[in-house]
């Protein structure tokens, strides 16, 4: 149960997030949220969710009342929001952003080699921020060393930009989209 997740709409059925299925259930008994059962996407809550019965092609949870369907998309009842997820600027999400391409020479790169360059280094004042950090090989990275890419003559292949990715982009690699969740996320999966 804990690798499984559960999508999160908000009250006017938006996608807004996912999380575990023990939150799930427990936003179900406090009330906050409903289950959505797939594929007539009839709303049930807690009480009405521990009597319905599981069927060969759902996915359960064992309970001491015995195995009842596992909440694939829930509905938080007040909540009306439309958040929009902002990624950090980290290494794993700049690789992501970049792939496994040095953006000076343009050459594929292992995921052991690739480095994270800031542009404007940071021990001239660069930032470490989408616009400022690029995928670099480690003989690219360590040759520019504290210079620019111009003082040591190299061109960058892309902008650095930030990402404007959607909520699929955030879910677990290997990650698996139950057929319940794609009426709600229409866009596919980067990678």
């Amino acid at each position: 149960m804990d690798s499984d997740i559960c999508l999160v709409l908000n009250k006017y059925w938006k996608p807004i997030s996912y999380c575990s299925i023990y939150t799930a259930i427990s936003k179900m008994f406090n009330e906050r949220a409903l289950m959505i059962r797939h594929p007539d996407y009839v709303t049930i809550n807690a009480e009405q969710w521990m009597n319905l019965s599981v069927s060969e092609s759902d996915k359960s949870i064992m309970t001491t009342r015995g195995n009842l369907p596992m909440p694939e998309v829930i509905i938080a009842r007040f909540y009306d929001r439309t958040d929009l997820r902002h990624p950090v600027c980290n290494r794993k999400n700049i690789i992501k952003r970049d792939g496994l391409v040095c953006q000076y020479t343009g050459k594929p790169i292992s995921r052991q080699e690739a480095t994270i360059d800031h542009i404007l280094p940071r021990c001239r004042g660069g930032a470490t921020s989408w616009e400022n950090c690029v995928v670099s090989s480690f003989s690219v990275n360590n040759k520019k060393g504290a210079h620019t890419p111009e003082e040591v003559n190299y061109i960058l292949r892309n902008k650095p930009s930030r990402p404007s990715w959607g909520l699929v982009d955030f879910l677990p690699e290997g990650f698996s989209m139950p057929e319940s969740w794609k009426p709600f996320l229409n866009e596919k999966r980067s990678q």
